[in-house]
């Protein structure tokens, strides 16, 4: 399954909310274009969607999306930092990790896939 960046409409509108309730169980990859750590990171999320994913994937641009970045931020009560990936079923972040433990391994054991 493709990662998928926020539309800009969704960005603009930061309407949490509705990013979090879109599907029934997604992940949120928050990632930074200016961080190297990002880059490792973003490479691990999509290694992640394109062999094992069943879940679809939503990029957020936390630099370009900032107002989105703090909707979800306030919304879920998960501190923010960048790299960061959230699972959400219903919701509600089941599982979230930052920096250099998202790894396409992690994301597949805490969606049940194991490794």
């Amino acid at each position: 399954m493709p990662v998928t960046a926020l539309t800009r409409l969704d960005a603009e509108r930061a309407d949490a909310a509705s990013l979090l309730e879109r599907h029934s169980a997604h992940v949120i990859y928050k990632h930074s274009p200016y961080c190297s750590l990002s880059f490792i990171a973003e490479q691990q999320v999509r290694r992640y969607a394109d062999v094992e994913a069943s879940l679809p994937v939503t990029l957020v641009d936390v630099i370009g999306q900032r107002a989105m970045s703090n909707a979800i931020e306030a919304a879920t009560g998960v501190r923010h930092e960048s790299p960061q990936v959230l699972i959400l079923k219903s919701g509600t972040v089941v599982w979230h990790e930052a920096h250099l433990r998202v790894t396409a391994g992690a994301l597949a054991e805490h969606l049940g896939y194991g490794r």
